[in-house]
């Protein structure tokens, strides 16, 4: 293969996988207003209200996306406030994820297959010249990743979401 060759073929590549960046920027945003309503109608049904949430602009700047605004939400737990800060949708092995503090406490919530049960479920070694396996996790949810121990995703559910909330608050 030429030199001439393998810059063409390289452009082809980089436009066979371009994306359309304001789609991406507007789904990234329509995945964190979803994951604010389940907060709010489903996992904090009873409590979301009392906890005097708050809205408010974040600009996000990734590499390939530029910057741009999202929201971000704040939880008043007693005297504690919990801020639920979108990281970006540029990411290794997530198209999503929001950072929640508490004070010095940390936690991460990352968009992910539904089967998926842990990051390493996204690694997948192949030899050169053999095809990558593609594997099928389900349709995107909102996962909290548990970090105790060797990493893995713990479903958002009512009583995962109070839990959680009740560790970072502490």
């Amino acid at each position: 293969m030429s030199f001439d060759e393998f810059l063409k073929e390289k452009q082809k590549e980089a436009e066979a996988s371009a994306f359309d960046r304001e789609e991406r920027i507007s789904l990234f945003r329509q995945r964190i207003e979803d994951f604010y309503r389940q907060l709010k109608d489903d996992w904090l049904k009873d409590y979301f209200d009392t906890m005097h949430p708050i809205f408010k602009d974040i600009t996000i700047n990734e590499e390939l996306l530029g910057a741009y605004t999202v929201r971000m939400l704040t939880l008043n737990v007693g005297h504690e406030k919990i801020d639920f800060k979108p990281i970006g949708t540029m990411l290794i092995g997530s198209p999503g994820r929001i950072d929640v503090t508490c004070g010095v406490r940390r936690a991460r919530i990352v968009l992910t297959g539904e089967k998926a049960r842990s990051p390493q479920d996204h690694i997948i070694v192949t030899m050169k010249g053999d095809k990558p396996v593609r594997r099928d996790y389900g349709k995107l949810v909102w996962k909290l990743v548990d970090m105790n121990g060797l990493m893995s995703f713990v479903d958002l559910t009512p009583q995962s979401v109070q839990d959680f909330i009740m560790d970072i608050a502490q």
